[in-house]
Formats: C-alpha cells, structure tokens, sequence
C-alpha cells in the first residue's frame, strides 16, 4: 500500500479496451487546463493503480500529465499529436499541454502588445500557459513529464518568422501579390523582428526551466550521440530533450526510455509545406544570409551544447551556400 500511496500522479485506464476516439462537438471549447487536471485527478483517486498495472502491464510513467515546453518552431506540434494519438491507442486520458513560455507569461503578453501588429493568437495561447503554470504551483508535488525539443538555431529562427507573419503583417499577402512588398523588404523585416539573435534561445532553459523545476540542463552534457536527454535531477519532474533532427529515427527509443512506451512513431503536423506562406518560405530561403551574423548563431551557447563542431558545420554551409 506505501507504493501505492507514493504513486502521485496516476491515472488508471479506461474500462474498454477498445475506447473510442474521444470527439469534440464542434460547437462546444476544450475543456480548460484547469478543468482537464480536476478531471484527471477525480479519475486517478477512484480507479486503482494496481488493478491497471497488473492487468494491462503499463508503465506508470504514461499516466503522469505532459507538458510539451519549448520555444516555437521545433516540431512540438507533431509531438503533441502523436502523444495524444498513443495515449487513444493505449486506453489511457492523461492530459497532454502544450506551451511555449510559463515564467513571466504577463511581461510577454505586454511586451507582444507592442511588438506585434495583430498578436491574439499569441495572447490566447498565453493566457493557457499563464493557466498552466498556475496549476503547476498550486500543487508543488504534483508530478509532470516534461519534453523539449531543440532545433538548428538559424532553421528555427526563419521558421518562426513566418509562423508569426500574420502577426508582423497582417495583410502580407495582398501586399505580396500587389508587389507593394518584395522578398527583401520580407528579409529587412525578418531583421528588424530579431533575426537570427541569440538572446532568447540561450537563455531559455535558464528563463524557463530552470525557475520552476530547478532543473540547470546547460550544467548537464547533452547527449549529442543519441539525440536525446532524460533528465532526472527532480523527483517530480521527468524531463527529456530532443533534437528535431533526430526525432523520426530516435523516437521509438526515445519515448520507450522516457516513458515506456513501446512502437513510438511520430505524425508530421504543421508542416510549413501546407502553410498558406509555404511558396514565398521556400524563395526566401534562397537569399543569402550575412555570414558574420550566420557564424555568431551557431558559435552560440545553444548550439555548442546541444550539437556537434561536425553537425554545425553542416548547418553552416547550408546556410552560408552561395544562393
């Protein structure tokens, strides 16, 4: 019973063994991240744990809620889908988040109120992130897994910028079409928003994580052989980092040593591809980058720790090719 009583945290599997694919009506809002952990926890204290290891031989590292946490752009989208599509397979309702920022989320909203021509988008999805970490220090004990993805820095940064276009410029198709705007006049702009700037990617462990779980991942070698990171410094807390390039040939070993789960594999969700910005992405990409400001992004922090000299290099010359 001592085992049972210390597993906090667990959420037992639902009766059918052939659940159904749980629908929204189409009318009708997500329930809210509050409202999502009340039911989960409400589910965890009347089932029993040990009834739904012995019988279904799952890992109950699966029935802790996740938090998908890390800057924009990296993948985590298809992370998040591909958590929640498994999660249906096995039975089980653990509740799946997805944020980009938890500490200081109202300087951000603010700071965005400034920045950005039409940020509501970004606002909404702050104001969940400012919802969750609130649950996160309402139940200090609570246990969570964590993933993070990490991404060559100068691919995300140019990633980000278009995912954001419609905040920067709203009505940056009209005015691409009209020729009014050019593929510079996008790169001047790309500029002028932060372009390839370092700041906040080096600092975001430190700004983000770090804070909240005390966890210190630069003070950690990442394990750049394997792509990937488990970090267990917090006994609340189960943290893995993941490079993106790794991710569809490392995810089935990644998520069995992370959380037990056995035949990963990864949806591909918000590819730039099926964007309505994916052609003018694509020329953009063409232009050629400043080299000094191309070299001081991957002589960064973020990309010495998580990389290596060789896999930068590589990087370097895709970006620095001659166009």
């Amino acid at each position: 019973m001592k085992i049972i009583d210390r597993m906090h945290g667990l959420l037992n599997r639902l009766q059918s063994k052939a659940p159904a694919k749980p629908q929204m009506p189409k009318d009708e809002s997500p329930p809210s991240i509050t409202m999502q952990l009340k039911n989960w926890e409400k589910e965890r204290r009347k089932r029993r744990v040990t009834r739904l290891l012995k019988s279904e031989m799952m890992d109950v590292r699966i029935l802790i809620p996740m938090i998908i946490f890390q800057p924009g752009k990296v993948g985590s989208t298809s992370v998040h889908m591909s958590l929640i599509k498994k999660y249906q397979e096995l039975g089980v309702a653990t509740p799946v988040f997805h944020a980009h920022i938890l500490e200081n989320v109202d300087q951000r909203i603010e700071l965005l109120k400034v920045i950005r021509a039409k940020p509501d988008n970004s606002i909404d999805k702050l104001l969940e992130s400012k919802e969750l970490r609130q649950q996160i220090d309402k139940f200090p004990k609570r246990r969570w897994n964590v993933i993070s993805l990490v991404r060559d820095p100068v691919a995300l940064r140019v990633s980000a910028f278009f995912q954001l276009l419609d905040e920067y410029l709203p009505d940056w198709q009209p005015q691409i079409e009209s020729g009014k705007i050019t593929l510079l006049d996008l790169q001047n702009l790309f500029y002028e928003k932060g372009g390839l700037g370092m700041d906040g990617l080096n600092t975001w462990f430190d700004a983000q994580i770090k804070p909240i779980w005390g966890i210190d991942v630069y003070n950690t070698p990442f394990s750049k052989d394997r792509g990937y990171h488990i970090y267990k410094q917090n006994p609340n807390v189960n943290l893995m980092i993941i490079r993106l390039e790794d991710l569809n040939t490392v995810a089935q070993d990644a998520f069995y040593e992370f959380l037990g789960i056995k035949d990963f594999t990864i949806i591909r969700e918000n590819i730039g591809a099926k964007k309505p910005y994916s052609d003018l992405y694509k020329h953009f990409k063409t232009l050629p980058l400043p080299r000094d400001i191309v070299n001081e992004a991957y002589d960064s922090r973020y990309a010495r720790h998580f990389y290596t000299d060789r896999e930068i290099e590589k990087f370097r010359r895709k970006w620095q090719l001659e166009k």
